[in-house]
């Protein structure tokens, strides 16, 4: 792309042939106005932040290292959902989100959601604190349960998990994890639904009420979710490793 090409090469750092095994380039910091193909990064024109130059250079061979970096969504890494925290506090040090300008002094930038929504003091990093270990907890302890009615059906369940992950999951193969893990009893009863067959109501196995299963539920990703992506991305680099 000949505009792509233009803006790469008023980088100080790289440009457009640019040509290496690797991820991503790890962005720039925040400005409010500008324009990327006829401004070079860190011009004072740019306001705010500058659009200075954060993270690594981009086609930058990739360790595979997950114990000493952090992938945010590529890098050739897997997605982990339960990184929610690690995630925001990369916005906030990148000018990203509102909370960081806010804190500086500056200017808020109007929100636009796809970077969620702006909170009170530091609300924001306390809910990502209790998300992530949700999300962590969730695959080694059958904590959910205590998220749901003493009687709920197996779609409900699903989708209590999928407000918790962030992302959809696959139904036949969630169900069968359920059903293989002693995790659920069916009742006799079911669940009136405004169309279509009743669905049947389940409830806590003894087991788990007693403390007698240590697992956590089994999470199957669907092709569409980011985990399936990142993991798809981390073994196609790795097979063209040399």
């Amino acid at each position: 792309n000949a505009s792509w090409a233009q803006a790469w090469n008023l980088d100080p750092s790289l440009n457009a042939s640019t040509n290496q095994a690797g991820g991503g380039r790890g962005g720039y910091t925040y400005a409010r106005t500008g324009n990327a193909l006829t401004t070079p990064p860190g011009d004072s024109s740019w306001g705010n932040d500058f659009r200075r130059e954060l993270g690594g250079l981009g086609g930058r061979p990739m360790t595979y290292d997950p114990t000493g970096r952090l992938f945010f969504g590529g890098g050739g890494e897997d997605w982990e959902e339960e990184r929610a925290l690690d995630r925001y506090e990369l916005m906030y040090e990148a000018g990203l989100i509102a909370e960081a300008a806010r804190d500086r002094g500056e200017a808020v930038p109007e929100a636009d959601g796809r970077l969620g929504l702006s909170m009170a003091s530091d609300h924001r990093r306390i809910l990502a604190t209790a998300i992530g270990r949700l999300r962590g907890k969730l695959k080694y302890r059958p904590i959910i349960f205590r998220l749901l009615r003493p009687r709920f059906t197996l779609l409900a369940l699903q989708k209590a998990v999928e407000a918790i992950i962030g992302y959809e999951i696959h139904k036949q193969n969630f169900r069968r994890s359920v059903d293989g893990g002693g995790f659920v009893e069916r009742t006799t009863d079911t669940d009136k639904q405004a169309s279509g067959r009743p669905a049947a109501l389940f409830k806590v196995s003894d087991r788990v009420r007693r403390g007698r299963v240590a697992d956590g539920l089994a999470i199957p990703r669907l092709k569409s979710s980011p985990a399936y992506f990142a993991a798809t991305a981390a073994m196609t680099a790795k097979s063209a490793r040399p």
